[in-house]
């Protein structure tokens, strides 16, 4: 939980994000716990930030099941999808991101 949550603080730094740290942390919780979906909430958003698309949808999708904050999850694979050219899934995730089903 700890590199979990240092690797999220590394990625979010304003001044100085550091991924590949952030990254190596958050894969190294992983190895000890592959499912764990609020560490493929951080590997994803890593991703994210780094505009690295295919492989944040991957790891936000499955993480999308086990985190509080659903909203956020949407709001990114939207982004995501509407980057890959795929409109009406980043309609869908936009929708959701709103609370409407």
């Amino acid at each position: 939980v700890v590199m979990n949550n240092l690797a999220w603080i590394l990625a979010h730094d304003e001044k100085n994000p550091n991924f590949e740290q952030a990254l190596a942390l958050v894969n190294e919780a992983l190895k000890g716990s592959p499912d764990n979906l609020p560490f493929l909430d951080t590997r994803g958003t890593i991703f994210y930030l780094q505009e690295d698309w295919e492989s944040a949808i991957d790891d936000l999708e499955k993480a999308l099941e086990g985190v509080r904050d659903k909203k956020a999850v949407h709001e990114k694979l939207a982004r995501i999808y509407e980057e890959l050219d795929l409109p009406d899934i980043a309609r869908q995730h936009r929708l959701l991101a709103n609370g409407t089903p």
